[in-house]
């Protein structure tokens, strides 16, 4: 049976070595956890973000794009810089911006994030994207291509 008062386990009195024990425990714990797994570092020196809209659209992400670009540069100090698709040769003029801002960041060690705000299907039979500034296209249909 369990005796309480002869239990090492589980005192009846309150112990201030216990606690200080218990302490140094949690410290020691902490660090072989925190020796156990690899650190988490970054290798990037810049993290570079382009946010895309089309010009002219039915989802009205302007203010969308606006509050996501301050939170890039404000929280996390990122450059972010703002581009709207055109409506007139969106599909020439979005791969020549997408182009310019790799080509313009070509360091390994700089991160580069594009985020689109707008309509996009996938061409599951030519491997493609297709994004749109409107949910039925009058016109203005970007075809990004996988090349």
């Amino acid at each position: 049976s369990y005796d309480s008062a002869t239990s090492s386990l589980h005192p009846d009195k309150f112990d201030h070595e216990h606690i200080s024990k218990l302490e140094e425990f949690s410290q020691d714990l902490e660090k072989a956890i925190a020796n156990s797994f690899p650190r988490p570092s970054t290798s990037y020196t810049s993290v570079h973000v382009l946010l895309l809209r089309w010009a002219d659209d039915d989802l009205n992400v302007q203010v969308e794009l606006s509050s996501l670009k301050a939170v890039f540069e404000n929280q996390y100090l990122f450059a972010a810089e703002q581009w709207d698709i055109p409506s007139l040769n969106p599909t020439r003029a979005l791969q020549t911006k997408l182009y310019d801002f790799q080509n313009s960041h070509q360091s390994e060690d700089e991160l580069l994030i594009v985020y689109y705000g707008g309509h996009a299907d996938a061409d599951r039979r030519r491997g493609r994207s297709i994004w749109a500034a409107y949910r039925q296209p009058p016109s203005g249909v970007a075809d990004i291509t996988n090349k």
